[in-house]
């Protein structure tokens, strides 16, 4: 069994074990951008952001104040030279689950969340540069904050890799990210 079905089988058991239990049941779409850069001793050229967009799906679970909420994104992360002369990109199909908590006020409900990421692959290229051996995988955190008013949410996420970007280096990702979500369920 590859890492991608042992992650998928456990997001789909997850998903239906929640699902059963929850109180209430969120499911929607959101999207944004990103300034990510690479962090590390094998980074100290390549310590300019690049900024990128990130979108995806999310299903949220709530329990009182509460909520777990699994997302599946799409994100390009990536750096670039100081000088600006070499851009580096990593596009990612990420999968974090957030535990949320809920302060619970009447109009504009405030959030705070933490959780885990695993991101996958897909894309790794450079302009005037190298990105050699990328990694298949990200493994990092996710730490934020978001309002909801009504369907509509805005959150704001800290990502810290903790993952090699590249098999051949010790350089990690970082990334903070501005989502606009909408619930149509």
């Amino acid at each position: 069994m590859t890492l991608k079905s042992l992650v998928g089988a456990v997001v789909l058991t997850f998903w239906g074990v929640m699902a059963v239990q929850a109180q209430s049941f969120h499911l929607g779409l959101e999207a944004g951008g990103d300034a990510a850069y690479f962090e590390n001793s094998d980074a100290s050229q390549i310590q300019g952001s690049h900024y990128g967009l990130a979108g995806g799906a999310f299903a949220e679970f709530g329990l009182g104040d509460f909520a777990i909420q699994p997302e599946v994104l799409y994100i390009r992360k990536g750096a670039q030279t100081l000088d600006a002369t070499s851009t580096f990109v990593v596009d990612y199909i990420e999968v974090p689950v957030l535990l949320k908590y809920y302060f619970g006020l009447p109009v504009i409900n405030p959030a705070i969340f933490i959780g885990p990421y695993v991101a996958f692959n897909t894309l790794a290229q450079a302009q005037n540069g190298i990105i050699t051996n990328p990694s298949s995988t990200d493994w990092g955190g996710v730490a934020g904050a978001e309002i909801h008013l009504g369907a509509l949410s805005l959150s704001g996420r800290w990502e810290l890799g903790i993952s090699h970007v590249t098999t051949d280096t010790n350089i990690q990702n970082r990334d903070f990210l501005v989502l606009l979500g909408y619930s149509f369920i």
